[in-house]
């Protein structure tokens, strides 16, 4: 099977994204974290956590998503906090 065959790619191409994300990361003096909850129309509980920064050779905000997740509980403030930290 060749290198780059479906079942490769995107699993090569995670890999390499996330290894330029931490060392993007790793440069910032400064990172901002942003929490976003909402319900979509079929009742269903999404987070998304947002990493914003500034490196010193680019004048321009960049911002990438860190994770986006399900919630199968309700977005009370310690439910989000249970579910950030991971207890």
């Amino acid at each position: 099977m060749p290198k780059n065959s479906d079942e490769n790619i995107l699993p090569e191409i995670y890999a390499k994204t996330k290894a330029k994300l931490i060392a993007e990361l790793s440069q910032a003096k400064h990172i901002s974290l942003t929490v976003e909850c909402w319900t979509s129309s079929t009742t269903v509980s999404i987070l998304t956590v947002t990493a914003h920064y500034f490196l010193e050779n680019k004048v321009k905000l960049i911002s990438h998503v860190i994770e986006t997740k399900f919630l199968e509980i309700s977005h009370t403030s310690e439910n989000l906090q249970i579910t950030l930290m991971g207890h």
